[in-house]
């Protein structure tokens, strides 16, 4: 146990003695052991554990016995029997105790291949990803309400009121990667070129590098789902899909387990199917008892539909702009020089707060040899290509 909970102070441990080994377990203090009211040979003694209260009787006769090894003690049957009994009991407490790091260890350890291989698949953002921004959206947002038609009515129905309710929660905002993490469950909305699929892909990454870091520590194993791919027509279900080509005995295996389901694209399920995979969905969610679940969808396509917070991917802002050219360009020089030239055509700039758009004005100065088309009717020509050529890559 102690192998796999706290490997390096294992390895530390020269010829681990079972008190130092039930020490580092957090099963014993520095206290005396007493046993009916005898002391006990010992440096220490056991955490009386609520409800057990013939537990330190285990550890003290573990501790012992461990310490008469050496002098060849002669135990009778009876005497073997009560250690066999104490060694077991002190065995399920330590499980117990360290339950949560044994099953990321073991999980991890049956995910090897899977996890190296979703590393590589989503290398290229271990470098390149720029952390975007979500704001959460109301109902009435997701609903399509205009809010200040919304507001109007408010007033007229309470004249007196100013605007400023009270208990009214301000929308949260923050990073998305740390918005996850805080959310069991959650949608990202975004248009398209926001970054909907490179988050969900460095999530993948993220959660599997470390897996494979620190597989005793809990954490996550990543699964990425093309929810295109999904539909009754194709007589695909969502489970069917999540489970391809993934360590998971069931699907409720996953629902109640330590995984990370990153659900890509409701808007490319085709609009016949759905109703039917938004069902698939809200029931995904009613049984998640343990597992995390990201959703993207472009506003379009979501209404509310589903019980849980939405967040829309809000544009780069001006230092994520720079962040996002300093990743991708091959020299500071050239990363100033095409800042400068965006920076100098307004329409440009507002276009590169679109990730994508931002990524295929870079890949059009690569092109010309690391500046920007000389005009910009032949810079536009540029980025209608590269957005046409996307297009086809993806259908």
């Amino acid at each position: 146990v102690l192998a796999v909970v706290d490997p390096d102070t294992y390895r530390k441990l020269d010829r681990p003695a079972l008190y130092g080994v039930m020490k580092h377990l957090r099963l014993v203090n520095n206290a005396t052991l007493k046993v009916a009211g005898k002391a006990v040979p010992g440096p220490g003694s056991l955490d009386t554990l609520r409800g057990k209260p013939d537990f330190a009787v285990h550890a003290a006769r573990v501790v012992m016995t461990r310490n008469r090894v050496h002098g060849a003690t002669a135990y009778t049957v009876l005497e073997l029997a009560e250690i066999v009994e104490s060694v077991c009991v002190m065995m399920v407490f330590a499980v117990a105790r360290h339950h949560a790091a044994l099953e990321a260890a073991l999980d991890a350890e049956g995910s090897v291949d899977r996890h190296a291989s979703i590393k590589r698949q989503f290398q290229r953002w271990r470098t390149r990803f720029v952390p975007l921004d979500g704001l959460q959206l109301d109902q009435d947002d997701l609903a399509g309400i205009d809010p200040l038609v919304s507001q109007i009515e408010t007033d007229e129905e309470h004249p007196d009121s100013d605007g400023d309710e009270p208990g009214v929660e301000t929308p949260q905002r923050g990073r998305v990667v740390e918005l996850v993490g805080e959310h069991q469950v959650l949608v990202l909305l975004g248009e398209p070129g926001s970054g909907k699929t490179t988050t969900l892909e460095y999530l993948a990454w993220w959660a599997a590098d470390q897996r494979l870091r620190a597989p005793s520590r809990p954490g996550r194993s990543p699964i990425y789902v093309s929810l295109a791919r999904a539909g009754a027509g194709m007589g695909r279900s969502l489970a069917n899909l999540a489970l391809e080509d993934h360590a998971a005995d069931s699907w409720r295996a996953v629902l109640e387990g330590p995984y990370l389901l990153l659900l890509d694209g409701l808007n490319e399920v085709p609009l016949v199917h759905r109703d039917a995979v938004i069902a698939d969905l809200s029931d995904l969610l009613a049984r998640a008892t343990r597992a995390q679940v990201v959703i993207t969808s472009r506003p379009s396509a979501y209404r509310g539909q589903l019980d849980c917070p939405a967040f829309k991917l809000e544009p780069l802002d001006d230092e994520r702009i720079l962040e996002f050219l300093q990743r991708q360009g091959p020299t500071p020089q050239a990363v100033e020089a095409l800042a400068m030239r965006l920076r100098a055509a307004p329409r440009l700039w507002e276009w590169a707060r679109n990730p994508m758009n931002l990524a295929i004005l870079v890949r059009a100065a690569r092109q010309s040899g690391g500046e920007l088309p000389g005009s910009r009717g032949a810079l536009l020509l540029g980025f209608v290509r590269e957005l046409m050529r996307r297009e086809r890559s993806q259908h």
